[in-house]
């Protein structure tokens, strides 16, 4: 996450596998991600939701 200048940058997630495709929740509260830090070797893309702070990372398929 970061400013709309492009400053204050944060990582919001921290592992080694990928994590892409984010989107905003309507309220604003949550983002919502694909991860395929479960099953790296086969690809299984899995969907995660969290804080808009990066808290609270919960696999939700």
């Amino acid at each position: 996450m970061m400013d709309a200048d492009g400053g204050n940058q944060t990582r919001l997630t921290d592992n080694s596998d990928l994590d892409t495709s984010p989107a905003w929740s309507p309220d604003g509260t949550e983002i919502a991600f694909t991860s395929d830090r479960d099953d790296f070797l086969y690809r299984t893309w899995e969907i995660y939701v969290m804080d808009a702070d990066g808290g609270n990372q919960t696999r939700l398929t």
